[in-house]
């Protein structure tokens, strides 16, 4: 039972007590005044009426005439007169009962009416006596009316006390259900305090603790949020150029070549600067530099103009070492690739030869289609630029030996088929918490039934992105996802390309309208989609939150500025590859599990095959798992 509720109910019911027994008091008082009213009235009239009726001096016919006046102006039961032999002379009782009194009244409520009398005389000698009796049916109606005058007075004070003490209660609890609003939001991960504290000594003491507690939770995000800011810039970025490091390299291609996005094909390059320790010894360690950073800006430049301009792809710029840069740009063709590689070398060679003529540009670069392996992507880019030493115009792009599934045509040709006869399904991945072997939730997986085959996610995503058909594939995954007749917990991953289109945001909203699954639905996010628009982010999380779905972050690698985001959403758990979590240093790590406990989202590694990999994350306090390796345990 609510606070409020318990005290309005006890305080009402008081009121009520209060008023009934205050009502019963002056009821009781009335009664008692028309009870002796009765009497009294009676003894007046037979005194004064024995008066006048002595005047008569023995005139019977008067004496009637003066007893119906008093009768017939007057409420009265009887009056009679007798001789002093008690012999009847005249009398007058009422026969008409003119008052409308309910008989349950009169039950409740005894008066009584008793009779009055005075002696007549003829001057000195006794002539008889009077007898006046009151109208008693005149009093019961005169109390009745009383009753019910009373009954309107108290119900009105009464209702009127209770809807007083509603709005008290209302005016004095308020500040409670901001408390409890408040716990609630603590519980929901969100953590706002309140500003106006209550003027009730208790509630105030109870808000300020809980404020207090917010603050604490506050610091603690925050403070972990600078630390992993700070790491961060010191763990990934090179301090000369500015530009990432070979650390965040490897783990941002890992993520983009992972299959969590969906990279039909793409070209790594790696610039080797060869003689550059001698030029740094001849010119000296500030003219390098300042080279080096004239070669950021250029390549950067040239990137977001014949890159991000034309082909609309992020890219990724680093520096491996201090000769050494790393170029990947996903989702472009050889063809393609030779001509910026060639325009490349064009730009870094003439800012090379302002400085000296000692240091040669190299160029090694691998395509990339889909499946490839991280490992294979930098042997074989190594490969191509210890090739290009040799070649005299010093390029070497080495062609991946990955067979390609299917033509473009014949890609369209199956989607289109697929779409039309709605030939996807789903495959199960668990995610197992290996601290108490138990399933934390299992994912969903797009696949396409290809004749007596499955195609998986990662083999016809990239095509249908390229053919520009992905958004007809999810809107029928997500018709068939609230289908299913599943139970426990399952995840399903909504890609950066179809949820980047805010237009589809009403298409899921639609879709999950009044919809209740057996089956607690999570829907997956990708971390690239909330650094880059975080407004969009928060308006697809309502959606989530409005229809009873959780969500996660998939292929985080804590690329955002900062990650307010995290506690501002509260996602149900983040996942990271294997990598990304092995690699990281114990401080980065402790603050990554702080903001997580914060928010009281699960971290999860993806992409576990082997016991190696699963022990280390086990010591690095890493338990929730995905990949091959669960189906072991």
């Amino acid at each position: 039972m609510k606070l409020k509720t318990l005290l309005f109910s006890i305080l009402s019911l008081l009121l009520i007590i209060l008023w009934s027994a205050t009502f019963i008091a002056v009821f009781k008082n009335e009664k008692n005044e028309i009870q002796t009213e009765l009497y009294n009235n009676s003894k007046n009239v037979a005194q004064s009426l024995s008066l006048s009726l002595s005047n008569a001096h023995g005139d019977k016919t008067l004496m009637k005439t003066m007893i119906n006046a008093v009768f017939d102006g007057g409420h009265f039961n009887k009056i009679i007169l007798k001789d002093k032999n008690n012999n009847l002379i005249y009398k007058r009782i009422k026969e008409i009962h003119e008052y409308q009194i309910p008989n349950w009244f009169k039950q409740i409520i005894t008066l009584k009416a008793p009779v009055a009398n005075a002696n007549v005389s003829n001057g000195w000698i006794p002539f008889g006596i009077i007898y006046v009796q009151n109208d008693i049916e005149y009093a019961y109606f005169k109390l009745y009316k009383i009753f019910l005058s009373l009954i309107f007075i108290y119900l009105f004070a009464a209702i009127l006390s209770i809807a007083i003490l509603e709005i008290i209660l209302t005016h004095i609890l308020k500040p409670l259900n901001k408390i409890k609003q408040q716990a609630n939001n603590i519980i929901n991960k969100k953590f706002v305090k309140i500003e106006k504290l209550p003027f009730i000594k208790e509630l105030r003491d109870v808000t300020i603790a809980l404020n207090k507690m917010v603050e604490k939770l506050q610091i603690m995000f925050e403070s972990a949020n600078k630390e992993i800011i700070k790491l961060k810039q010191k763990e990934y970025i090179e301090p000369v150029t500015k530009l990432y490091n070979r650390k965040y390299y490897i783990e941002k291609l890992n993520s983009l070549i992972n299959h969590e996005e969906n990279i039909l094909e793409g070209i790594n390059i790696f610039i080797m600067l060869k003689n550059l320790e001698e030029a740094n010894k001849k010119l000296g360690r500030t003219k390098i530099d300042e080279m080096l950073k004239e070669i950021t800006n250029e390549v950067k430049n040239f990137l977001k103009d014949k890159v991000l301009s034309h082909h609309k792809n992020k890219f990724i710029f680093a520096r491996l070492n201090g000769s050494e840069f790393a170029i990947f740009i996903p989702n472009i063709n050889k063809k393609e690739s030779e001509k910026i590689i060639k325009l490349l070398k064009i730009r870094i060679e003439k800012i090379v030869k302002k400085y000296t003529n000692i240091i040669e540009v190299v160029i090694g670069a691998y395509v990339v289609t889909p499946k490839t392996s991280l490992e294979t992507i930098l042997s074989n880019t190594d490969k191509a630029l210890a090739a290009a030493e040799i070649t005299q115009d010093k390029i070497k792009i080495i062609d991946s030996k990955e067979p390609v599934l299917y033509s473009k045509e014949k890609w369209k040709e199956i989607l289109t088929q697929a779409i039309k006869e709605n030939n996807f399904d789903f495959l199960e991945y668990k995610a197992i918490n290996i601290k108490n072997k138990t399933i934390h939730h299992k994912t969903l997986s797009l696949c396409l039934k290809l004749n007596n085959k499955i195609l998986k996610y990662s083999e016809f995503i990239p095509a249908a992105i390229h053919l520009d058909m992905l958004d007809e594939i999810y809107k029928i995954a997500l018709k068939k996802l609230i289908s299913l007749k599943l139970r426990e917990k399952y995840s399903f991953k909504l890609p950066f390309e179809f949820i980047n289109k805010t237009s589809n945001f009403l298409y899921i909203e639609k879709t999950f309208k009044n919809i209740k699954t057996n089956y607690q639905l999570i829907l997956e996010i990708p971390e690239k989609f909330i650094s880059e628009d975080i407004n969009a982010a928060k308006e697809l999380v309502e959606i989530f939150n409005k229809n009873k779905i959780k969500f996660g972050i998939y292929n985080f690698i804590a690329e955002s500025k900062n990650f307010n985001y995290i506690i501002e959403l509260s996602p149900e758990f983040i996942k990271s590859d294997k990598n990304f979590y092995i690699n990281q240093s114990k401080e980065n790590l402790i603050h990554l599990k702080n903001i997580a406990i914060t928010t009281e989202s699960d971290l999860i590694a993806t992409g576990v095959n082997n016991e190696k990999e699963l022990n280390i994350l086990e010591k690095k306090g890493i338990y929730i798992i995905q990949g091959k390796i669960t189906e072991k345990i």
